[in-house]
C-alpha cells in the first residue's frame, strides 16, 4: 500500500493525474500545499471513482487553513493534522511524492 503525496493543484499542475495513472486501488493520497485546493477541483464522478476502488483521500489541515478553505472540503476528504500525517507515512509501506 502507498501513500502518494501530492502538493500542486490539479487545476495547475499534471501531477495529480500522472499519480492517478499509476496509482493502484487501496492506496492513499494526501494534499499538501497547493494540492490542498484539489478537494473544490475534483468532480464528484471522479472522486466516486477514487471512492470505488478504496482510494483514501487525506488532505493537510494547516495547508487548508492557510489557504482560507475550510468551507470548501469536500466530504470525500478526510482533513489531518501534522501527527495525522506522520501515522499515514508509518502506515503504509512505501510513499511517493508528485510535485
Amino acid at each position: 500500500m502507498i501513500l502518494h503525496i501530492i502538493s500542486k493543484s490539479p487545476a495547475s499542475h499534471s501531477c495529480f493525474d500522472d499519480c492517478i495513472a499509476v496509482c493502484r486501488d487501496n492506496c492513499s493520497l494526501l494534499f499538501i500545499e497547493d494540492g490542498a485546493y484539489a478537494s473544490s477541483y475534483l468532480n464528484n464522478e471522479l472522486l466516486g471513482e477514487l471512492e470505488n476502488r478504496n482510494i483514501r483521500l487525506y488532505i493537510l489541515q494547516p495547508d487548508i487553513e492557510a489557504r482560507g478553505i475550510s468551507n470548501k472540503i469536500n466530504s470525500h476528504f478526510t482533513a489531518i493534522d501534522d501527527k495525522g500525517f506522520v501515522e499515514l507515512v508509518t502506515s503504509h509501506h512505501s510513499s511517493q511524492s508528485w510535485y
